[in-house]
Formats: structure tokens, sequence, C-alpha cells
């Protein structure tokens, strides 16, 4: 329900310290009111939208010597664009003004357009007004909840999903924002979780809005929620969301168990501890690289051990499935990097390692990924992109670290193998020039920012640079065609004959063009500088 407030206001002032007199009395009364029935109390901007046909609209001039634009009106949309708490703080936008949550939408029905209750009228005939929002309090969750969009919202950059999102969010922040020590403010986080634990679609509530379940678990002692969040958690079909939604309720409980030092979150954290290793069943299959993603996000709530023990089984049944994946290496490298020096248990974190190191090294390709990232470049070049190479740096990474730990663990024939394995794939004529900038040249900068400084060159590494650049294979077709154009220029420049592609001539910085379109732009340009100086010998200098 809405009630009209009577005087005008613009976005900036909608609060009720900026109310005036007469309306904060009223909102006063009415807050007083909702508190003592249940009913929560909002300020919202009501906007009315027509819809008609332009073509037959109409110029009239008023009494005081205004012109506005005026058509026939067919309907009008009557929908919330903003809703705000009474301090100001936004809690909703974009809400429907129509079925189920409105009864009716013809408050401004029977209201001339030139009423001086409203806040004016554009040129579209938009009419603006500030109500009361009166809610219950059982049906909040639903209302910001609803992903109705408003008619200036509609385009196709925005989805419905978004919009959802959006409003959870807002009232998750506004839910976490209220003062624990109320009583009030225990029963709206318990209604807020179990909200969004009946929705339907986990990917449509934020991962932020997911740790405020972690977090009014431990500020508000919601034991009692336990059983509903193990039935919520049970109904992602998906691996991948089942592992991220305990990851950011894992976070919220640790975020407010910082917050509140008295406070024990014993109970919560084994219980998030004991729904890990559900999740991480031996009968539960690994089917996609999200998959591998959420075990390597959740792995940090495991002790090297568990990750030996619960996870390393799951991600060797991906592997067999799908030989030399790209996330497998990227699992294997996020575990290593995570365990510490001193950890008890890194003994086991490098067994783990040199168990995989041994079979990637057999099958290490770049190829396919090269492949993939070739034929995005085209892509984006057909599509009317830039042409800029794609480089995927994570996988670059992954690949130089790779290389730099089987030396520092003394894995010389696995690191030998690998970069054979390289060096033999950069020589192929097929590689493509985009898969030479995306992943072998980004691979090299990204082993010598990781290599120490004063560490002594490796012979191995030396033998992947040295391969790798000397089977260049697109410098080397460009070097040949520079030599062309430097020929047929007649300049008198050395031409690149040495093997290593350098010259010592000025003619190398000639534009690589052949001769005759070099000539046709010379001569474009020598006509262009004779006009201009033509044009400029008809000026009046004056000295």
């Amino acid at each position: 329900m809405g009630y009209l407030l009577q005087d005008q206001y613009k976005d900036v002032d909608l609060s009720y310290i900026e109310l005036k007199p007469r309306d904060k009395e009223v909102v006063s009364y009415l807050r007083e009111a909702c508190g003592m029935a249940g009913f929560y109390l909002y300020l919202a901007k009501l906007e009315s939208v027509p819809s008609g046909d332009r073509d037959d609209a109409t110029i009239i001039v008023d009494d005081h010597g205004k012109t506005q634009t005026v058509w026939e009106e067919h309907e009008r949309w009557v929908f919330l664009d903003k809703v705000v708490d009474l301090d100001g703080s936004e809690v909703g936008e974009v809400n429907s003004f129509g079925d189920p949550h409105f009864t009716t939408g013809e408050d401004f029905q029977g209201k001339s357009a030139g009423h001086e209750e409203y806040l004016g009228i554009s040129l579209a005939g938009i009419r603006q007004r500030i109500i009361a929002l009166i809610i219950p309090k059982d049906r909040c969750m639903d209302f910001f909840s609803s992903y109705a969009l408003g008619l200036h919202h509609y385009g196709y950059h925005f989805s419905k999903k978004e919009a959802k999102k959006s409003n959870i969010d807002h009232w998750v922040d506004a839910v976490c924002a209220r003062d624990p020590s109320k009583g009030s403010a225990w029963k709206e986080s318990l209604e807020l979780c179990e909200y969004i634990f009946e929705l339907e679609d986990h990917q449509c509530v934020l991962p932020s809005s997911i740790q405020a379940i972690g977090t009014t678990l431990v500020r508000y002692d919601l034991e009692s929620l336990l059983p509903q969040l193990r039935t919520f958690l049970s109904t992602a079909g998906v691996l991948s969301t089942r592992l991220n939604l305990l990851d950011q309720i894992g976070a919220g409980i640790k975020r407010e168990s910082s917050r509140q030092i008295q406070q024990s979150n014993k109970i919560y954290r084994a219980w998030v501890d004991e729904q890990i290793g559900s999740a991480l069943s031996p009968r539960i299959i690994v089917r996609s690289e999200k998959d591998i993603t959420g075990l390597t996000n959740i792995a940090k709530w495991l002790s090297s051990r568990d990750i030996v023990r619960k996870m390393l089984p799951m991600v060797k049944a991906e592997y067999a499935n799908h030989y030399n994946t790209p996330w497998v290496m990227a699992f294997i490298m996020r575990i290593l990097e995570g365990s510490a020096a001193n950890d008890p248990q890194a003994d086991l974190v490098n067994s783990m390692f040199l168990n995989f190191a041994n079979h990637i090294s057999l099958s290490f390709s770049l190829a396919p990924r090269g492949a993939e990232l070739a034929y995005n470049n085209r892509c984006c070049v057909f599509t009317g992109g830039f042409g800029v190479p794609i480089i995927d740096n994570y996988f670059n990474h992954d690949r130089a670290n790779f290389l730099l730990c089987c030396q520092k663990r003394g894995l010389q024939l696995v690191l030998e193998r690998t970069v054979a394995k390289i060096v033999s794939e950069a020589a192929t004529p097929a590689i493509e020039f985009d898969v030479f900038v995306g992943i072998y040249l980004p691979m090299l900068k990204t082993l010598i920012n990781l290599l120490p400084v004063q560490a002594r060159p490796d012979g191995t590494f030396c033998t992947l640079f040295r391969g790798i650049l000397s089977t260049f294979q697109v410098p080397e077709q460009r070097r040949k065609h520079l030599g062309k154009v430097l020929d047929d220029s007649r300049l008198g420049c050395e031409t690149m004959t040495e093997p290593s592609g350098r010259s010592l001539g000025a003619g190398t910085l000639v534009v690589t063009k052949p001769s005759d379109e070099y000539t046709g732009s010379h001569e474009d340009w020598v006509q262009l500088c004779k006009l201009a100086k033509e044009r400029l010998e008809k000026f009046d200098l004056v000295s």
C-alpha cells in the first residue's frame, strides 16, 4: 500500500530527515503504527509512464507562454523507480507496481497533467509522486526480490536474472546493516536465510548474499538453520555450485568470527568441514573445468593430508578421462603454491606433484590451447575487433611455474622431457603467429620473472629459450619479406642475409610494403606536398 505525500521532493532528498513538517508528522505516525501492526515503512518514488503514438503529437501553449508536447495516450504503466529506508539508504529498485504485489496501478487516474501536486510532466508525459510505502513483513522478501522490469530499464543488455540479483543483494545489505542488539534484526536475518534457501536457482544470488548466511549464523547463533542449509546445499546438482556455496558460507563464518571474538564458531566451522567432506565423496564425478576450480577454491579449508586423501582421487579420475587438461595442471599448481614451507604434510604435497609431473611430462603439449587461442583471435578479427592477440596469463603462469618447480625439486628428467616437447612443437610450421605472441613468448617472459636474479643460468632453460626463439617461424618469414623489399627498392641497403636476421643498414627502417605500393604512396605524398605549397603561396603574409 502506498500513501501519497503532499509536498514535492527530489531524489536526493528522499529520506525521513528531509521531509517537510506536515509529511514528517504523517510518516512518523505511520512508522509507529507499522511497528505495532507488523509492517515495514519505506519511502519510494512512484512513476507513471505513458505509451502512445508520437506521430499524432500536438504542441500546446499554456497561459504562461510555455509550450508542451502532448499526444494521445493508449495506456499508462505505473511502477516504483526507487525504494529507500527512512534513513535514505536504498533497498530496492525497478519493482513492478502491478500484480501480484499491488491490486491497482491507477493512483494517477483523474489527475490533470498540470496538477500542482505532481513534480512535473516531461515531453514524454512521465508523472512522478513520492509515497510512503507500507509492506507486510511477511511479504518483504518476495517483494524486493521481484525482477519485473520497468519500461525505461528494458534493453538488450539488461536481463531479468541481473535485476533479481541486484534486488536480493540490496536487501541483504540492508538486513546485515541492522543493529544486532535489536530483536527485529535476528528475525529479519532468519527470514533472509529461509528465503534464500527456498530459491530454486542458486545462480540468481550473488556471492556476497551467500556470505551473509555464514555471517548471520555466527552473529545470531542460528544453529537451528543448519538442517535447512544442508537441504539447500543438497539441491545443488552441480559439484562446482555446491563447492562455491560452501566456500562463500565458510568465508562469511570466518569474517564474522574475526569481529565477534567472544563468540565461538566451532560448531559452524565443524559443520562446514562435514559438508565439504560429504561433497568430496569418491562417488562424485568431476565433469568440468568449473568443478576443478571449485576444488581449488575449497582446498584452502583442508589440510594437506585431506587434500591428498579426498581430492587427489577425484582429480586423478578427471586426469584419466581428459588427459593433460589445463585445469588439472591449474589445480596442482594452486595446491603447490598454497602449501607452506613449514607444513608438516609438505612431503605429501611434493609427492603428489612428483606423481603428476611424471605423467604430465609424457604428454605435455601447448598445441591444443594454441589452436583454441588462434581460433578466438580469428573470431575477434572477423567480428570487428582490433586484432590484438589474446594472452592467457593464467595458462602461461602455470606452465612456467611448473618448469620452475621441476627444477627446484631436482626433477631433471621431467624438466628435460617437457622442454624437448615445447621446443619440438615450436618448430612446427603450422604454428601461427598468434600462438607465439599469446603463449610461447609470454611463457618465457613469465619464466624469466620467476627465476631468481642471482641464479646461475640453467642449461635446460637456455635450451628452451634458444630453441623457441631460433624456430620463431613468423619472424623468419618477415625477415625474408623485408630483404625482398629492400632489394626491390634499389636503395643501396644491405640485404638481410645473415642467419640472425639483423642488418646494420638504415634501410631496415623502410616500411614493409611491395615496391609498387610504396612507389604509389610516395607519388601521392609528393602531390599533396606540392598542393599544400601552392595554397600557402596564395596567403598574404604580414611581416
